[in-house]
């Protein structure tokens, strides 16, 4: 008969043979981490946190709307050029044109067309600029059209 230590010893090489169990690689968050900033990112420049707003204009077609200015009624000629603003044939400066547009408004004549006269070098934002200050001044939508050619 062996004694007890004897037969431990046997089975110890047997069970060193085996192999450990493998653990299963973890999924770093690091890389998801990256993705996600980056889709936020993304996402942040794409989007426009600016107000959106409409300007309502009417564009002139003799065509399509004959004699569509020519009912009763009082109309303003606002004449937009590069370097100034005429208001009914006066020159004046654009900063002054809110006030000018403000009396206008409040006149004892109720002004039933605004016509807007635009140049060929006007900048766009300074046409915009104009429409928002005829919409603050309560005037009628304005009629948008581009002045005959100079000959120049």
């Amino acid at each position: 008969m062996q004694p007890e230590f004897a037969r431990t010893t046997q089975t110890l090489p047997a069970l060193a043979i085996r192999a450990a169990p493998r653990r299963r690689p973890s999924l770093g968050l690091t890389p998801l981490i990256d993705v996600v900033f980056i889709l936020l990112l993304f996402f942040m420049l794409a989007t426009s946190f600016g107000q959106w707003r409409f300007i309502e204009i009417i564009g002139s077609d003799a065509e399509a709307s004959p004699g569509a200015t020519s009912s009763k009624g009082r109309t303003l000629l606002i004449s937009l050029r590069a370097e100034q603003v005429l208001v009914s044939g006066r020159a004046m400066r654009a900063d002054d044109l809110a006030a000018a547009l403000r009396a206008v408004g409040r006149g004892r004549y109720k002004i039933e067309h605004v016509i807007l006269d635009v140049g060929d070098s006007v900048a766009l934002q300074r046409l915009i600029d104009t429409l928002e200050t005829i919409r603050a001044a309560d005037l009628p939508t304005p009629t948008l059209r581009n002045p005959a050619p100079s000959g120049d």
